[in-house]
């Protein structure tokens, strides 16, 4: 099954599809970003808070020659921050903190040579122990060979390993040592399993307000666009949903003066170009039949003489004379039945008692040959006009009677369901292809081109039906039975005292 989905839909579903795009895109960079060092921007305010913890916890361990002072520093920093803190000396000797073991990337930047691509650089020295004379004055040494600094003391360092914890951060720091005068080169190593959920490294929060925020900008500034434009969309929807069905008072018109708002207009003047043509149409038909009867008339009377005067020899040829000049008087009669239906106006409605108009209806299209059960619920009434109604349910039992009274009993049921009231005529006959039914309530259409008037009439029977329904308010359904069969149902506006 395909979904559809509507203009506004498409739009919500593109802007959120791009705001994925961009949100990836963002998501990619910023974890390059976080994998490659701790000068990149994004972890700008860690490096500043990890130099301001690093130089107090150096500042606190100047007062703690004792190592489980040392420890007890340090567990309560790793509980404040929810991060581990280790002191190590270079060499790879743990002086302080919860015991951890080291892995071999993280040892070799102790150490002072640091795998840069898979690879040592054996170039690089601890800060602490050779500085560059540029240090002393507070400069910045320049690049080597074209590659990056090599960090100055208490600079962070951050390594990524394939085991947890993860991510390790190191700065350099002195430790002192009660043996030594001179304290030792040490690192201060901060442990996390995570850069991006943990807030002492990376503040997500921010970075989520700002994309809510814009976000939400987004969407009010979206919003009224798509809201007018959705707008004149199911305005001029509704208008030509409106004409398909024969109703022409429509407005589609907005004030818009885009292109939307053009074809809304030419929506409304073609509207109105079909209102005269089919109002014109509808007069011609009424008045040509109208005009039709008086000749007919008198045709039919002049047949009748000639019937009484002629020979025997001349009468089979006024009797297709009288033949064919009975079918133009009926297809006369259907003409008016059809212009009367197409200009009946919605306020010529009136109720209807059902059940007695069924019984009407089968008193003149009952045949013997034909089996026709009635189930019509008591006390059934409708709004519409009683004649067209009346001959509406007379051409669909015509039909059921002409196409499928020898194949099974006809059933006309009546009753009331979910606000409306249901006439229905169904048959066993061998019904319509499903591609055809929606063609056969269009005036003169019919299934077998090869019918004549004799035998397939003249295609006005379900067309009067459907223009009854239009007039009345209501609406018809035609469906194939199963095994075979046809059913229209007629649904009409119940009347309520």
């Amino acid at each position: 099954m395909r979904l559809r989905f509507g203009v506004a839909a498409r739009i919500a579903l593109l802007a959120i599809a791009n705001c994925a795009l961009l949100g990836l895109v963002f998501a990619i960079y910023v974890r390059l970003q976080l994998r490659t060092d701790m000068n990149s921007f994004l972890m700008a305010a860690a490096r500043e808070r990890i130099i301001a913890i690093s130089r107090q916890i150096e500042l606190d361990l100047q007062n703690m020659p004792a190592a489980s002072d040392r420890n007890r520093l340090l567990q309560r920093y790793s509980a404040d921050y929810r991060v581990g803190f280790h002191l190590f000396i270079n060499n790879g000797q743990q002086v302080a903190g919860n015991p951890i073991e080291l892995p071999d990337s993280v040892r070799k930047q102790l150490a002072g040579r640091p795998e840069i691509g898979g690879r040592e650089r054996p170039e690089f020295q601890d800060p602490m122990m050779a500085a560059p004379p540029e240090a002393a004055f507070g400069m910045r040494p320049p690049k080597r060979n074209g590659g990056p600094r090599p960090p100055r003391a208490g600079d962070p360092f951050l390594v990524e390993t394939s085991t947890s914890p993860r991510y390790w951060v190191g700065v350099r720091m002195p430790v002192p040592d009660s043996n030594e005068p001179e304290p030792r080169h040490g690192t201060l190593l901060i442990t996390s399993s995570s850069l991006w959920t943990n807030a002492f490294f990376f503040q997500l929060t921010p970075w989520l307000v700002m994309g809510g925020v814009a976000s939400l900008l987004s969407v009010l500034c979206w919003l009224p666009f798509v809201r007018n434009s959705t707008r004149a969309v199911h305005k001029m929807l509704a208008a030509t949903s409106a004409i398909s069905t024969g109703r022409f008072e429509v407005d589609a018109a907005s004030k818009r003066s885009d292109e939307l708002g053009a074809l809304g207009a030419s929506i409304n003047h073609m509207a109105s170009q079909l209102d005269s043509l089919v109002r014109g149409q509808k007069r011609f038909l009424a008045d040509a039949a109208h005009e039709l009867r008086s000749p007919l008339g008198r045709m039919q009377l002049a047949a009748g003489i000639l019937e009484r005067k002629a020979d025997s020899e001349d009468l089979r040829y006024i009797a297709d004379l009288k033949e064919d000049v009975e079918m133009l008087s009926d297809l006369t009669d259907e003409l008016l039945v059809f212009a009367r239906a197409e200009s009946t106006p919605a306020s010529r409605v009136a109720p209807v008692a059902v059940e007695p108009l069924i019984e009407k209806v089968l008193r003149m299209e009952r045949q013997e040959n034909a089996e026709i059960r009635v189930d019509v619920a008591p006390g059934l009434r409708v709004l519409a006009d009683e004649a067209l109604l009346c001959r509406s349910i007379a051409n669909l039992l015509r039909n059921s009677i002409r196409y499928a009274g020898a194949s099974g009993p006809i059933d006309v049921s009546a009753r009331a369901e979910n606000g409306h009231v249901l006439i229905t005529v169904a048959d066993s006959g061998p019904g319509v292809p499903d591609e055809l039914i929606d063609k056969i309530f269009a005036p003169f259409y019919r299934l077998d081109e090869s019918r004549n008037r004799r035998t397939g009439g003249a295609g006005l029977g379900l067309a009067i039906v459907k223009s009854t329904m239009d007039a009345c308010g209501g609406s018809l359904e035609c469906r194939n039975r199963k095994p075979a069969g046809l059913e229209t149902t007629l649904k009409l506006t119940p009347y309520i005292a």
